[in-house]
């Protein structure tokens, strides 16, 4: 672009939205004369509605809110969950719930770690974390695990070798829906799980191993400016991937189920959250589909 301005002698407009601390930052901060800065946010927009700020914000993570709409250059990288609680972890199967599972999977360095919530109170009830076992050995407990928790869907990483141990997982009659880990897919999720633990309408175990994986969990910028997400060199980030697998579950299922139940004005839609649907509270009988 440089060389035109100098030939036509014009001007140039450079307009973004912050991503990193890259050329764009260093442009924005010269203490070369020949430029002017000027930075806007959304809340500067009058065309936007105060509402849809405020929607936005409940429903974008911290980091991304303050890059999108605040227009923020953030550090080249830091913690991503700045606010979650914790709970103790059941252990125990109850009758009559209906469970939901995000696995992660590895053989050796990593570990396979399984996390299991109830569907209706996003409650974590179990965790299974195990490393160093053939996939023969870590199906049969895979199983054994879902079992005790009525065979639950499992929302399982499909990525590279996980492929093929998900389809096994599927031939041995469990209810797996495999998800790829891209860097886009990957940034989706992990923005979902932060939002839903600023909501805190999901808890992490309280247990050192996973509070320290929530606690060290940092981002990074691409070349390209997106968001990277992993653990610090040297250390695991298994427990964070089966809860953003797990939490990818629960709101996959809380947008794409609707539920119909009879009130005395007639028949009439229930599109909440599935979280929020009280099974008990209808005395009626009916079959779902979670496919359909």
């Amino acid at each position: 672009i440089y060389p035109m301005l100098t030939v036509k002698r014009g001007e140039a407009l450079i307009i973004s939205t912050p991503k990193g601390k890259n050329w764009f930052y260093d442009k924005y901060y010269t203490e070369d004369p020949d430029y002017a800065r000027f930075h806007y946010t959304s809340t500067d927009n009058p065309y936007i509605p105060e509402s849809e700020l405020e929607k936005a914000r409940r429903n974008t993570d911290a980091l991304t809110f303050r890059q999108e709409y605040l227009a923020e250059f953030l550090d080249e990288g830091g913690l991503v969950f700045s606010h979650f609680k914790t709970a103790p972890i059941a252990h125990e199967p109850s009758d009559g719930r209906v469970y939901l599972a995000g696995l992660d999977l590895a053989k050796h360095v990593d570990y396979t770690v399984l996390t299991i919530a109830d569907i209706d109170t996003k409650e974590i009830v179990d965790v299974l974390r195990f490393n160093d076992i053939n996939w023969e050995s870590q199906i049969a407990r895979i199983k054994e695990y879902l079992h005790r928790y009525h065979d639950p869907i499992v929302y399982a990483d499909s990525t590279g070798v996980g492929d093929p141990i998900v389809e096994r997982l599927i031939n041995e009659g469990i209810e797996a829906r495999g998800v790829t880990f891209s860097s886009k897919s990957k940034q989706q999720m992990v923005q979902n799980l932060a939002v839903m633990l600023q909501r805190e309408e999901i808890l992490i175990p309280d247990e050192k191993v996973i509070r320290d994986e929530f606690e060290r969990y940092a981002f990074t910028y691409s070349q390209s400016g997106q968001f990277r997400y992993s653990a610090p060199p040297g250390y695991h980030d298994d427990c964070v991937a089966s809860m953003c697998l797990l939490a990818w579950g629960l709101s996959k299922m809380a947008s794409d189920v609707g539920f119909y139940y009879e009130q005395e004005d007639g028949c009439k839609t229930m599109d909440e959250e599935i979280g929020h649907f009280a099974w008990e509270d209808y005395d009626m009988e009916f079959d779902y589909n979670f496919e359909d």
